[in-house]
């Protein structure tokens, strides 16, 4: 949160229980609702406590660590397989693959999901060793309601889903 003056900000959790994009509902918060959670969306207003403590400066604030969760655990799963002596592993974790090595024939062929294409045609293959490929997009969490599109990338300023001209990002990233 620091690194990004607070655009990636864990203090979601208050925005993302509003639009609750897994329980299948479509329903589209309020304005009143989002706008009286906006003021508490500030990571900087949760205090560390050591050991392992938080404390949250406003009522109703809460953490949400879904940006960054698989992305951990599947650093977990290569440290633990790297522990035990696997050399050669495919983690995949939804939209976060990591590769340890190759396989015995080469490198790794991972497809990059096309967003909303239903025939499960890839929109690129690259052939990865020791990588890292993470996407996210507007199409993995979405409704549609009264002709609008809603997706699961909320804007901490607004409380809408972000607008841009992006669908998805994919970061290619090499591990060690």
């Amino acid at each position: 949160s620091e690194l990004s003056d607070d655009a990636f900000c864990i203090a979601m959790e208050p925005l993302t229980s509003l639009w609750n994009f897994t329980d299948g509902e479509k329903n589209v918060p309020a304005d009143e609702q989002l706008t009286s959670v906006l003021p508490i969306l500030n990571s900087n207003d949760i205090l560390l406590h050591a050991p392992n403590k938080i404390a949250f400066t406003n009522k109703g604030m809460g953490i949400d660590l879904g940006a960054v969760a698989k992305g951990y655990i599947a650093d977990k799963i290569k440290e633990y397989l790297i522990s035990e002596g696997v050399n050669s592993a495919l983690i995949y974790l939804g939209g976060n693959v990591l590769c340890i090595g190759e396989k015995d024939t080469g490198a790794f062929k991972i497809g990059i999901e096309k967003p909303f294409d239903t025939d499960s045609n890839p929109a690129a293959v690259v052939s990865v060793s020791d990588t890292s490929i993470v996407t996210s997009g507007t199409y993995e969490r979405y409704f549609e309601k009264a002709g609008n599109f809603y997706h699961h990338i909320l804007d901490k300023n607004t409380g809408y889903p972000i607008e841009n001209d992006l669908t998805a990002v994919t970061i290619i990233t090499p591990v060690s």
